[in-house]
């Protein structure tokens, strides 16, 4: 029972203690302060959500979750109690319900900017930046020298197609941090650039003067790369491109041989025989796979998908990959890649596409159909099929040469530790061009495959064929993928929201001497590096 003769001063001393105690990494401390308060005092938003955060901390999330929700109920007009509540949903997984609550919480009028960044962040990963932006718009108003509400201007801006009000945030973060290197890669990336109108003396002196770090060098050196061959000097551009890949690449342990043995070992296990030989899976034509490398055109082919009106952008989602290693570790402990292909192949291929529905749940089956746009996901087009034998499995390819150009020249956060040099790009591009040989080969007729030259070429005609092939009726919507308003979460942000263009085809004949070497491996294993 609560000991109401404690006096709110004692309460608020010892609040402010366990609030010190969790900063500094005393949680078994500050657990003991949390359990005090709520059983000494009188009960608090302040102290329920704190005990909550303790917990939170502690990775007892159930626990947490309870407490925010009591505070939720308790005292309805705090709106701590619901947004402790969004991040707790997210961390035990029940992310639809975090979604529909961070959208009701959007609606409120929040003035703790820790209360928007949390909603934000949570908006934004859920498919909703839309709803996002008027937080990040508010959380400005309330602090205009608060940098960070700047950043998540910009970033939110950048998903919902505002690029111009992105780039003028990304210049007011960086009058508060000159070093603010993700706001200097963002304010490039969105705006061609002109001879009298760029950066690149400022990027320039700030490389010179040395950047904080290796990773901080490379977006500067990333960004002089963008800049450079916008106002047409390629030269310089590549020499930026190959310093900016150098600074990353250092800072990744990777061994490319693993992946290489990992395209052998699906080849060897996934024969056309055991494919025959397996379990029905569940049958459902909701999944539209679109799949490949990355920087291929399929964000564009995405975007034409999704425009039609029974089909939804779920973006590049994880879940698949989920789903299977759910099963796979029920089989015992993996020894290497090559075990992973073997044991994958003796799951239940049912439960793996029933729990791939459940999963996507929370961002897909709102319409009839939804595109899962994730490229890596060409490893696993066998378990795919096993596992979604009427679901759409789209392969896009591209030009050799442009493909592999379009991967060096792009920045990723944490994926592709094979895009950073050259030799490494062509021996990864050959093991994934033997590896989708393999699966047409076993898999005669699975695959649609769609060339992105082709769609640039005649769109109408590819988008007209692209819709029949996956048994959908023709809406016009489709070739005006530009004006699709939903959000863009890849690097192709800024293109998809234009008409096409064929700007980007043959762009490796800028760099023609600098890419000779890639060229020449792709020819010796027998790929021509100019035929899509």
């Amino acid at each position: 029972m609560n000991n109401l003769s404690k006096t709110p001063d004692q309460a608020a001393k010892l609040l402010k203690q366990g609030h010190m105690l969790l900063k500094t990494g005393r949680h078994a401390d500050a657990l003991a302060v949390a359990d005090r308060l709520l059983n000494t005092f009188e009960e608090t938003p302040q102290a329920l959500l704190f005990a909550g955060e303790v917990h939170f901390t502690r990775a007892n999330f159930v626990k947490s979750e309870q407490l925010a929700k009591q505070c939720s109920d308790q005292f309805p007009d705090d709106f701590g109690g619901p947004v402790l509540r969004c991040r707790t949903l997210c961390a035990i997984g029940k992310l639809g319900e975090a979604r529909t609550l961070a959208l009701l919480m959007a609606e409120k009028d929040l003035t703790v900017d820790s209360h928007i960044e949390i909603l934000v962040t949570i908006l934004s990963g859920s498919m909703e930046p839309a709803a996002a932006y008027p937080l990040c718009k508010r959380s400005v108003a309330l602090d205009p020298y608060n940098p960070a509400a700047h950043r998540r201007l910009a970033l939110t801006c950048r998903l919902i197609g505002r690029f111009d009000e992105a780039v003028a945030a990304a210049d007011i973060a960086l009058r508060f941090d000159s070093h603010d290197y993700e706001m200097i890669g963002l304010r490039s990336a969105l705006r061609t650039v002109k001879a009298d109108d760029n950066h690149i003396a400022e990027l320039e002196a700030l490389l010179s003067g040395g950047c904080k770090n290796a990773l901080g060098a490379a977006r500067v050196a990333y960004a002089l790369a963008k800049e450079c061959e916008d106002i047409g000097d390629c030269e310089r551009s590549f020499q930026f491109l190959e310093a900016g890949a150098a600074f990353k690449r250092q800072n990744i342990k990777y061994a490319i041989g693993e992946d290489l043995q990992t395209f052998k070992s699906l080849q060897e296990v996934f024969t056309a025989e055991a494919l025959a030989g397996t379990d029905k899976g569940f049958e459902t034509e909701e999944p539209i796979f679109i799949l490949g490398l990355p920087r291929t055109g399929s964000t564009l082919i995405e975007r034409i998908i999704s425009s039609h009106s029974a089909v939804y952008a779920a973006g590049e989602l994880n879940h698949f990959s989920a789903a299977m290693m759910e099963e796979v570790r029920k089989l015992g402990p993996l020894v290497n890649r090559a075990d992973l292909a073997r044991k994958s192949l003796q799951t239940d291929p049912l439960a793996i596409g029933r729990r791939y529905l459940e999963l996507t749940r929370p961002f897909a089956g709102h319409t009839p159909r939804f595109i899962d746009k994730l490229p890596l996901n060409f490893l696993a087009i066998g378990i795919i099929h096993l596992a979604l034998p009427k679901a759409k499995i789209i392969h896009v390819r591209r030009t050799p040469l442009d493909a592999c150009y379009a991967v060096y020249k792009f920045l990723f956060n944490e994926a592709y530790s094979w895009s950073y040099k050259l030799d490494e790009i062509a021996q990864y591009y050959i093991g994934y061009r033997q590896l989708m040989d393999h699966w047409r080969t076993v898999l005669p007729g699975r695959i649609l495959d769609i060339a992105y030259e082709d769609m640039v070429e005649d769109l109408e005609g590819g988008a007209k064929r692209l819709v029949a092939d996956l048994g959908l009726d023709w809406e016009p919507a489709c070739v005006d993928f530009h004006e699709n308003t939903s959000a863009a979460f890849t690097g192709s942000a800024v293109q998809v929201r234009q008409k096409i263009y064929s700007s980007s085809v043959g762009r490796w004949r800028n760099y023609e001497a600098q890419l000779k070497p890639l060229a020449e491996a792709l020819e010796a294993a027998g790929i021509n590096p100019h035929q899509p």
